[in-house]
């Protein structure tokens, strides 16, 4: 299953537009390798930005992981070198 976040850059590259020109935020909030994978590969960047929020649990009950696992996707994706394509904020 394809996730949101690379559909969503599969249907801008379907219709056509520039996958360069897209960020996709939030990434390191559910940090999955396969789907930070798929965004940088069609193109776009992933930004991780929730450093910080380590087992925070909002009002709808999101559990944001800890900066640890953020690392981890961050290391991964640099060894596969697309270091060009994260962004961090």
């Amino acid at each position: 299953m394809v996730s949101p976040r690379a559909g969503s850059i599969e249907a801008i590259v379907r219709g056509g537009g520039d996958p360069t020109k897209v960020v996709i935020c939030h990434l390191d909030i559910t940090p999955d390798l396969d789907t930070a994978l798929r965004i940088v590969e069609l193109g776009a960047y992933a930004e991780l930005d929730t450093f910080g929020l380590e087992l925070y649990n909002d009002v709808q009950g999101t559990r944001y992981p800890r900066d640890s696992e953020r690392i981890e996707l961050l290391q991964r994706l640099v060894e596969r070198r697309y270091l060009r394509q994260v962004l961090i904020a």
